[in-house]
């Protein structure tokens, strides 16, 4: 994804570029960035609701957790 490329200089130095691989990688990730950005409100309400959960609750606790895994979203 990255090129490197040893630059013979005094003192020596060292130069990045993306790589092919990487530019093609332009487009998958504009994507995903776009439905993240889409997927906001969503996040932003099931994070809210996880840290309102009841002091002491761990992942352990399956059957306490079964109130949060849905979330509503309401705009």
């Amino acid at each position: 994804m990255v090129s490197r490329r040893i630059v013979e200089t005094a003192p020596p130095g060292v130069e990045y570029s993306v790589s092919a691989i990487g530019k093609s990688m332009s487009e998958p990730l504009g994507v995903l960035a776009q439905w993240a950005a889409q997927q906001l409100p969503s996040i932003l309400a099931a994070q809210a609701q996880f840290d309102a959960r009841p002091e002491g609750l761990t992942h352990t606790d399956a059957a306490d957790l079964s109130d949060y895994d849905t979330v509503t979203v309401r705009d």
